[in-house]
């Protein structure tokens, strides 16, 4: 029996799946084989394999996911783009709330404690951005964002990359303050 091969795009590199017998069906399990397989090529590549994952996603609708430095894990599923901060609760709820006034959001509302937080706003078109926040240890806080009522994953990158520029820029200022009290 001849072994065909199926070739998945991601981040320039092909990446083929064997089988004894017909082509290979991209399924939860293979999904899930790639989203190991581009965690690894983000890690490796930086910022650049996003791009290949994000093309992934939109053609497949599957899941996605990756890492960066800024960020841990990214992940698209069901509408709620995922992704991990490198910082605590508090730190992280004061960028978001930052970032969403920065950005012009409206009707900015939330709460936030200990153990968790929420945030919705609105844009100047009226959709609702939802952020949740979920503290997993004393430097790493887990957040969702939903842009819309069923996700959407280009404009949720944009919230999370206004919340990743302003943590980066409160990390510098904290630094800075920290150096001129010594």
């Amino acid at each position: 029996m001849k072994k065909n091969k199926t070739y998945i795009a991601l981040t320039g590199a092909m990446l083929p799946f064997l089988t004894g017998c017909g082509i290979v069906r991209i399924t939860v399990l293979s999904v899930a084989a790639v989203i190991g397989l581009a965690g690894y090529a983000v890690y490796k590549t930086g910022e650049g394999a996003v791009t290949g994952v994000k093309k992934f996603v939109s053609k497949t609708g599957q899941v996605a996911s990756g890492t960066s430095k800024a960020a841990g894990t990214i992940l698209f599923f069901k509408g709620n783009f995922k992704t991990e901060y490198p910082y605590g609760i508090r730190f992280v709820w004061i960028s978001v709330n930052t970032a969403c006034s920065n950005a012009m959001f409206t009707d900015i509302k939330g709460s936030v404690d200990a153990l968790s937080g929420s945030l919705t706003a609105k844009t100047r078109t009226g959709t609702e951005i939802k952020i949740s926040l979920k503290n997993v240890e004393s430097n790493l806080t887990k957040a969702s964002i939903r842009y819309g009522v069923k996700g959407n994953m280009a404009e949720s990158e944009k919230i999370n990359n206004f919340i990743v520029s302003e943590l980066k820029l409160m990390q510098i200022q904290a630094v800075q303050s920290h150096s001129t009290t010594k």
